[in-house]
């Protein structure tokens, strides 16, 4: 038994939480646990039909497969909404606690072993019964205690991630460890953190913009959505587009067509005619039905039009029919951008990054650095152990260039074949040169084994450097250039280094 108690964040929805659920049952843990239940995905409706959830949850079932293959565990067809659950899971913990841990299982199984909708609130009175449990009534006490572990672990130093662990001690687990990492942490007296990859991130609800002068309309609208969506109000055109152009722009804008500075219309041109805008969904309306304002609406770019006022139920319809649209497009995007081996983005994505990236370089006058790397004697590999191991030796090598990429705004690519480019902004020949160290040296931790190499027993890879501030008339072409020439002075100066390349006109 662990001589620490501690605390855990999870979810009932989340496939990580449930496994690490299980594995608790299963080292016989679970009478320490302080098990504190959070929604991670607010907005969260179990429907089959959701293309988008559907993917995400299959993506990270296979996650949880391949670290944790001794739980059984299936894909269900949804990801149903947790709130009453959790209430109902976390009231009887103060009724009964072993049998409200028989409960949270017969809970937890039911999603992630049957498929069932755990958000049906006549399943979870089944397995209240099943559980031995008495009646319960959900009270203001505990959904102000839900609200403080929510509060809690959004406050605490976990990144949103989900499950999240810490001890009594101060141990830190982020994600789905292993075992023999639950068993090291929960028997250390000192304080230390355990990262681990496998784990969800938070998941807000939608946020919808309506951008009126119009107070009546305004208040129709947040009445009926301001349950299920996060709301923002703009009152001009100007005010509208300035928020479509910042980090958290919103998912779906409903706009009034007699909006100030400039109109509706303009503005939903404007929006459409924008690159960094033109996918967000808008739906323009009128407080007058004229026909020709609608066909206006449409030549404007808007995805739909309405009337108002509208009853509440056809507003909520419409704006999920098009927030489903949206996720479905997002997504098909997202997969267009990456490549389908391992996992990071492809060439298409790094050229689109890398001229977002060159243009911000040029403005601010910081150096930018590239990195082009090749796995030495690849085709080798391929010939001696065979397409399948040279798979997921690449797989393999691009996690490790990934483990050794420290900031978020770094990028990795697969460049093509056994290539791989790494785009590092605000980055000087001497940061530059200590990532690709990094990547060499942890690449031969990996120790993966090619007897075919003409270097060494195992995987070695070759990488060219060149940084530059960019300037005209250079382009982000003659960067490359120079990091291909790079690449090409380590392999003729015998593979498995590192060298760089200074670009001319560039000092």
């Amino acid at each position: 038994m662990p001589q620490h108690r501690f605390v855990v964040y999870a979810d009932l929805n989340c496939p990580f939480c449930f496994t690490l659920h299980e594995r608790l049952l299963e080292l016989g843990y679970m009478e320490q646990v302080d098990w504190r239940c959070i929604e991670h995905v607010p907005s969260a409706k179990f429907d089959p039909s959701d293309l988008h959830t559907f993917t995400e949850l299959t993506d990270e079932v296979n996650r949880v497969r391949e670290v944790a293959s001794e739980v059984q565990i299936i894909i269900p067809p949804g990801r149903p909404n947790s709130a009453y659950a959790i209430e109902m899971v976390s009231q009887a913990y103060l009724i009964d606690r072993e049998k409200a841990i028989l409960f949270r299982t017969l809970v937890y199984r039911s999603l992630w072993q049957n498929g069932e909708n755990i958000g049906d609130k006549q399943l979870i009175e089944k397995f209240r019964i099943e559980a031995g449990l008495p009646e319960i009534t959900i009270t203001k006490d505990i959904k102000s205690e839900i609200k403080q572990w929510k509060k809690e672990w959004n406050e605490g130093d976990f990144s949103q991630n989900i499950p999240a662990i810490l001890t009594d001690t101060g141990n830190k687990i982020l994600g789905l460890p292993s075992a023999e990492v639950i068993i090291a942490s929960l028997a250390d007296d000192d304080e230390n953190n355990f990262e681990e990859g496998a784990f969800c991130y938070l998941k807000p609800k939608e946020k919808i913009l309506i951008a009126s002068n119009n107070d009546k309309a305004i208040d129709q609208l947040a009445t009926a959505l301001e349950k299920e969506f996060q709301l923002e109000i703009s009152q001009s055109g100007d005010m509208v587009y300035d928020s479509c152009t910042q980090s958290n722009s919103p998912d779906l804008i409903l706009m009034d067509i007699d909006l100030d500075q400039p109109n509706g219309y303009k503005t939903c041109l404007k929006l459409k005619d924008t690159t960094e805008t033109q996918n967000i969904s808008i739906i323009l309306f009128s407080c007058e039905k004229v026909v020709a304002q609608e066909v206006q609406a449409f030549d404007a770019g808007a995805n739909d039009f309405i009337v108002m006022p509208c009853a509440k139920e056809v507003i909520k319809a419409r704006v999920r029919v098009l927030l489903r649209l949206k996720r479905t497009t997002d997504l098909l995007e997202q997969f267009s951008r990456m490549d389908s081996l391992t996992e990071i983005p492809n060439r298409r994505e790094f050229d689109r990054i890398l001229e977002k990236e060159w243009l911000r370089a040029k403005r601010s006058h910081h150096p930018l650095s590239l990195m082009l790397l090749d796995v030495d004697y690849f085709k080798k590999y391929n010939d001696y152990y065979g397409h399948l191991e040279g798979d997921q030796c690449l797989k393999d090598v691009a996690q490790v260039i990934e483990q050794n990429i420290r900031r978020a705004h770094d990028t990795v690519a697969r460049y093509g074949g056994e290539e791989f480019v790494v785009i590092l902004p605000d980055t000087d020949k001497d940061g530059a040169t200590k990532v690709a160290e990094q990547i060499i040296n942890g690449l031969a931790m990996k120790n993966i084994p090619h007897e075919a190499s003409e270097v060494a027993d195992r995987i070695t890879i070759s990488v060219g450097i060149s940084t530059i501030i960019p300037m005209s008339p250079l382009s982000p072409r003659n960067l490359v250039d120079s990091a291909d020439v790079a690449l090409y002075s380590a392999k003729n100066s015998g593979r498995n280094r590192f060298m760089y390349h200074q670009l001319q006109g560039s000092e």
